[in-house]
């Protein structure tokens, strides 16, 4: 930031005009939970002289400016064009990377300007197409930086820009992939985002002395004269899975409150992906000793990690069978602390073989495959060094996706996400804090001032939307209905094992026919989390107002979550307390304003960021 402060100081001292842009800024209204927009903005204007007593900068003095292009459509094309680099088609870019179709929000990055008070000019590209003898670059030099547009400059200036203007307003020479959409379908892709942008033409109205409109043709020429509701982008999203998943636009019928999702089938591989400080860890114990190669006790299911003999860098003795995939998952978020010796290199890709190679080997031995480990949860890491996007990624490097000689090739809905969901949300955060800060002396209340960073390990909805947001299909495991089963007498393990993964039980207990001692797993369920420790640092009241934050924030993510619901790719097994005291529409937030909010309680601060 320095460094660009510095240069943008000595060309505003030197009585120049500054321009500067980056396509990186639509970032600031990202969907993604390791980003925070508010971050995004804020860094546009710091890098500002603002505090510059010979030439004084003000607001008045910005401008923003933002192209919209006129076909919602082909702006996703070019999107799909820009970011698939592996032969990807159309269909399936739009399913497995909906993170970032928040990037093609022009009006909702309007609005984050235009509510911190700067003015706005939109182009419409559509309305720059139609004219002859001029281009994009030619616009923004007259229209916007006030270039005297003789015939030369516009000339001189087209030179110089057709190169930029063929590749904004037009496509590549070939798609990357398959452009496996019907034309019907593309044309409700082309509905559905002009019926958001509409629902933000009141708000442009509202701000009016801010914004300008330039080129206007194809931008709200489809909006109902009446209005339109303002929605938030992730209604985008969900609308456009319901087109191109064929699972998710069959399915998704409209069910009356509280009815139950059709059953998912029975899938051939189950991941148990954390997160921390939950349930987590009780149904890898399980399942890690009833799905062992050596004395398996349900069914076909293999725990399916290599031999610990082909692990020489790693104990697993000291950590147990249960963790035998934490070296792998661990390797992807950067992590050496699951190896003997911390010092040395891993090589990567021997690992990845190692892993990979073991559940090949089960899987062309006609088994099913479970893995699991709570470092999984980095997926949805807010740790700036960490590469997140490695930690889903390393899911499908090591399963048999690919064409593997001797065995058929596995497919994303035979694979299922088991999540558990604790309801005191307060003790989660405090069980991390346990486990990774109370030995050090740190207090709850240093803990959440200082370790935000870790706030990402309880955020299970985030994890949840993580994996269906990447195609697969998940079960949330509300942990405090299935405590409610019998009196308290049914178990976790049990329930997943009979209802996710199809073993055969008593349907009034609950319980596998097999005869297996679950008591010495310490698979009990209870409704917070078995905490050996006392100490209430903060008082009562700061404890109900952080969860209150926390439930604000799940609350958020339930019409998200619903509409997988009701799609038939997400299940919630005994749902008792998940979204329970949720008002009827919930404003959506980000978890990194759920950090901010606790720091703030923490902190002794009353103001809350809501403005």
């Amino acid at each position: 930031m320095k460094i660009y402060k510095e240069a943008i100081s000595e060309a505003w001292q030197d009585r120049k005009r500054i321009v500067y842009g980056s396509e990186e800024i639509d970032f600031a209204t990202s969907d993604l939970d390791s980003v925070d927009p508010e971050k995004v903005m804020d860094g546009v204007f710091e890098i500002l002289p603002w505090n510059q007593e010979s030439r004084l900068l003000q607001k008045k003095d910005l401008e923003v400016v933002i192209l919209h292009k006129g076909s919602r459509l082909e702006h996703l094309l070019e999107l799909w064009q820009d970011v698939e680099l592996d032969g990807g088609s159309f269909r399936k870019f739009l399913s497995d990377r909906t993170e970032i179709l928040s990037t093609t929000d022009g009006l909702g990055l309007a609005k984050k300007f235009l509510e911190r008070d700067v003015r706005i000019s939109i182009i419409d590209t559509s309305g720059v197409e139609s004219l002859k003898h001029t281009n994009i670059c030619h616009i923004l030099s007259c229209d916007i930086l006030g270039v005297r547009c003789s015939e030369d400059v516009v000339d001189a200036v087209k030179r110089g820009g057709d190169d930029i203007s063929r590749r904004f307003i037009g496509f590549h020479p070939s798609p990357p992939g398959d452009l496996d959409l019907k034309r019907e379908e593309m044309d409700a892709i082309e509905r559905i985002m002009s019926e958001y942008d509409c629902g933000l033409r009141g708000v442009l109205e509202k701000y009016s002395q801010q914004t300008r409109l330039l080129y206007q043709k194809d931008l709200f020429s489809k909006c109902n004269p009446s209005g339109s509701a303002e929605r938030p982008f992730s209604w985008v999203i969900s609308e456009i899975i319901k087109i191109v998943d064929p699972l998710g636009r069959d399915m998704h019928t409209p069910r009356a409150p509280g009815e139950v999702a059709e059953a998912l089938s029975t899938p051939s591989v189950v991941i148990f992906p954390g997160p921390h400080g939950v349930s987590s860890s009780n149904l890898q114990r399980c399942f890690s000793k009833w799905g062992s190669r050596e004395n398996p006790l349900i069914g076909n299911w293999t725990w399916a990690a290599p031999n610990p003999n082909d692990l020489p860098l790693v104990n697993l003795r000291k950590f147990g069978a249960h963790k035998a995939f934490a070296p792998y998952f661990a390797m992807l978020s950067g992590q050496k602390s699951f190896y003997n010796d911390t010092t040395i290199d891993i090589d990567h890709q021997k690992v990845i073989d190692l892993y990979r190679t073991s559940i090949l080997e089960a899987w062309r031995g006609g088994r099913r495959l479970l893995i699991g480990s709570e470092e999984m949860d980095w997926a949805v890491s807010m740790i700036e060094t960490m590469d997140t996007s490695k930690i889903l990624e390393g899911v499908f490097d090591i399963l048999p996706m690919g064409n593997h000689e001797g065995s058929r090739k596995l497919q994303i809905d035979e694979i299922v996400a088991v999540i558990p969901y604790d309801a005191d949300r307060v003790e989660h955060l405090r069980s991390i804090w346990y486990g990774t800060s109370k030995a050090s002396g740190l207090s709850f209340r240093s803990f959440l001032l200082q370790k935000g960073n870790m706030f990402s390990t309880s955020n299970t909805l985030g994890l949840v939307k993580a994996y269906l947001d990447r195609g697969i299909r998940t079960v949330v495991a509300d942990m405090s209905g299935i405590k409610a089963l019998n009196n308290g007498g049914a178990n976790g393990c049990h329930v997943v094992a009979c209802e996710v993964m199809g073993e055969s039980f008593d349907s009034e207990k609950l319980r596998l026919n097999d005869s297996i001692e679950v008591s010495s797993l310490d698979a009990r369920i209870t409704d917070g989390f078995r905490v050996d420790f006392d100490d209430r640092p903060m008082p009562v009241e700061e404890m109900v107002k952080i969860k209150a934050i926390i439930l604000e924030y799940e609350c958020g993510l339930r019409d998200v979550l619903l509409d997988y619901e009701r799609a038939g790719k997400l299940k919630v097994l005994h749902q008792r307390k998940l979204f329970l005291g949720c008002p009827e529409s919930p404003p959506r937030r980000r978890f990194s304003w759920m950090i901010r909010e606790i720091q703030r309680i923490a902190a002794g601060v009353t103001q809350s960021s809501y403005v």
